[in-house]
């Protein structure tokens, strides 16, 4: 007479190209030597130690199954235990589960990037998110430019399934001209290297009036850095004395917050700073916002000009 020490056994998740072992016990309980011919599974995913083995009375003997799944897939099947017993054959059913290999996944939080215009000599920030949105850990080996106007922060680092880098891009133009160029991000990811496609425009370095060194154009510079999270910096420029007044708004045209209102001299770069933390501010969720910049000139004149920012929380 034969007993299995189990009739159902469930080998659960295992990742597809691996294996998990159990163990079963078969024994003897009549009085006469059981006859073990064969131990065999109906499914390729399940697998046992073929046997022949005699077991006395009161005897018993531990046979390994096997669970190797092929597949990203449920499997059902039974091993067959053949003997002399009269019950021959003996079935224990099985199951179990195969999931997918880990792998890492990238996902860039921008694929191209405009840097605008930027004087020659001055420079111009951006950050992008590098997020791991597959199972393994990713692995940057390399961030690099193929151009030598832009640059990156080069980075070794891992970073966990879920987890997220911020890592800063660098435009510093050279001549004016325009420039095309890209990132390459090296990793352990089935798509790497990733590219970021980026471009940006080089502009003459404001010309002076007399030797007052007073600029000569009126001029909202880019924000920078842009996307920013939590602050930013704004530079403009007036060609004249003047009241200059810098708001900012959001996409739906709604003013958000007033950076500067006041008389301004030309002669110097007029640099001002937007946090996104602290007062009315705090509650800007992510978004397009626009500053806008007017100037109103002794004579009565009136300019304006506007820069498209990105908030990143």
């Amino acid at each position: 007479m034969i007993n299995l020490s189990a009739m159902t056994f469930d080998f659960g998740t295992v990742q597809v190209g691996h294996f998990v072992d159990t163990t079963v016990t078969i024994t003897n309980t009549g009085t006469d030597t059981l006859k073990i011919s064969n131990i065999s599974a109906n499914h390729p995913e399940f697998a046992a130690r073929p046997t022949s083995v005699k077991i006395p009375p009161s005897g018993s003997v531990i046979d390994t199954l096997r669970f190797t799944p092929s597949a990203v897939s449920s499997f059902t099947g039974w091993f067959l235990v053949v003997s002399n017993a009269s019950s021959s054959p003996d079935t224990i059913k099985v199951t179990g589960t195969g999931s997918p290999i880990p792998v890492p996944m990238i996902n860039l939080s921008a694929m191209t990037f405009d840097f605008g215009t930027v004087q020659v000599g001055h420079f111009v920030d951006t950050t992008v998110t590098i997020t791991n949105t597959g199972t393994d850990t990713l692995k940057i080996s390399n961030i690099s430019a193929n151009h030598a106007e832009f640059a990156a922060r080069p980075t070794l680092v891992n970073i966990p399934p879920s987890g997220s880098l911020v890592d800063t891009l660098r435009f510093t133009p050279s001549a004016v001209s325009s420039f095309t160029g890209w990132f390459l991000v090296v990793s352990n990811a089935s798509s790497s290297p990733d590219t970021i496609k980026v471009t940006g425009i080089g502009s003459p370095t404001l010309d002076v009036l007399g030797s007052g060194n007073v600029p000569a154009v009126f001029m909202l510079n880019q924000n920078y850095p842009n996307p920013f999270n939590p602050s930013t910096n704004l530079e403009f420029t007036v060609p004249s004395s003047g009241r200059a007044t810098l708001k900012i708004y959001n996409a739906i045209g709604q003013q958000v917050a007033t950076l500067f209102d006041g008389i301004v001299d030309a002669g110097k770069f007029h640099i001002v700073k937007f946090s996104a933390e602290g007062g009315s501010a705090s509650s800007l969720s992510s978004g397009i916002y626009f500053a806008r910049l007017t100037f109103l000139t002794s004579n009565g004149e009136v300019q304006q000009m506007m820069k498209k920012m990105m908030l990143l929380k």
